[in-house]
């Protein structure tokens, strides 16, 4: 049977190598280089918008009203509030918004949003949904191990990390999983096989995103 679970126990390397980078760790730990982490921010700006997209082309590719409205409310949680919480947040930490906006994405950064349209574009709603996943469900699942571990003193990306641990996101990760192992019910293993390698794939994409984070 496909589902969330079944995918993340096939794909146990690559998804600790996702939410137990060396990023994630230093981030938890507080000896990010602050300048790695600006760097971070600005790229992150360039997939939100990226992952606008890739949602907007849920609403397309939806076949029912279900799928209409999950793809909808994807759009309007990033376009609402999401950017400009964003661009408020890169403020914070000293970059302004037109240092933000003219950021130029890093190629590991056009890999993983071209994939995730890619899916889309060739194999529809439900490839976008799974490609879309590691990122929806994956930085719920990176706090809750930072949470479990406890929280280090005087940490200077506190604020990151409550954030992604909150009730709301928390909750929205939940959320996410139970309409994306809806879509694979009933379906046979040459499809399952099919969304777990896009699961594999995404997934490593977001190791090359944290390597991108931590290198540049």
């Amino acid at each position: 049977m496909a589902n969330f679970e079944t995918f993340r126990a096939e794909h146990k390397s690559v998804w600790d190598d996702y939410i137990h980078h060396d990023f994630v760790v230093q981030l938890h730990n507080g000896s990010l280089p602050l300048e790695r982490f600006q760097y971070y921010l600005k790229q992150d700006y360039v997939f939100l918008m990226e992952y606008a997209r890739a949602w907007a082309y849920g609403i397309t590719f939806a076949q029912t009203p279900a799928q209409f409205d999950f793809a909808f409310k994807g759009v309007a949680s990033i376009l609402d509030g999401e950017i400009d919480l964003h661009i408020q947040y890169c403020k914070d930490w000293g970059i302004d918004a037109d240092a933000v906006y003219a950021t130029t994405a890093h190629p590991s950064n056009t890999a993983y949003t071209g994939f995730v349209i890619d899916c889309g574009n060739q194999g529809g709603f439900t490839d976008l949904v799974t490609a879309l996943a590691p990122c929806a469900i994956g930085y719920a699942h990176i706090a809750q191990w930072m949470k479990a571990k406890g929280d280090t003193p005087n940490n200077p990306y506190q604020s990151w990390i409550d954030m992604y641990a909150s009730d709301e996101f928390q909750q929205m990760a939940t959320d996410f999983i139970q309409f994306m192992d809806g879509l694979y019910d009933g379906m046979d293993t040459t499809a399952t096989t099919h969304q777990s390698k896009i699961f594999a794939k995404a997934t490593a994409l977001e190791v090359g995103f944290w390597d991108m984070g931590l290198h540049g």
